[in-house]
């Protein structure tokens, strides 16, 4: 039985960002792309739902939130102890842009797999993060 190269995965993840970066061919941090995403299409109000969301941390939130009001993709208001975090105008459109431009470099990166082996890839992905989340829980306790 082959074993799976876990590298070779990580690998996979760079060149895929390399291709959005470069399909993207903007200015602007590619790391923005998940949060705008995000804010585009899901019912996001707070940091705290969109740390969620993104799977990271409160503060790293908080930095790619500052970088990106600065860059004119998102604004806050305050209310009450939290801050609504929507897209502007200009975040709506890069959020469409990333979305349209992940999925031509998807289905480039997928071309010629048939259907059958991209479902078992899949399911085999995802038994592999359970396992992972399984084995978090228990080397904490």
């Amino acid at each position: 039985m082959k074993e799976i190269d876990f590298q070779s995965l990580s690998y996979l993840k760079k060149y895929y960002e390399h291709c959005l970066a470069e399909a993207l061919k903007s200015d602007l941090n590619l790391g923005f792309s998940v949060f705008a995403e995000i804010l585009y299409t899901k019912s996001v109000k707070t940091q705290q739902e969109l740390s969620d969301l993104a799977l990271c941390n409160k503060a790293h939130t908080s930095r790619m939130i500052f970088k990106m009001q600065l860059k004119g993709l998102v604004k806050t208001s305050t209310l009450s102890r939290n801050s609504a975090i929507t897209l502007t105008k200009k975040g709506e459109e890069f959020a469409k842009t990333c979305i349209e431009t992940k999925e031509k470099v998807k289905q480039k990166l997928l071309e010629n797999i048939n259907k059958k082996d991209l479902e078992v890839f899949s399911n085999v992905i995802d038994q592999i993060l359970a396992n992972a989340r399984v084995f978090e829980t228990e080397t904490k306790e």
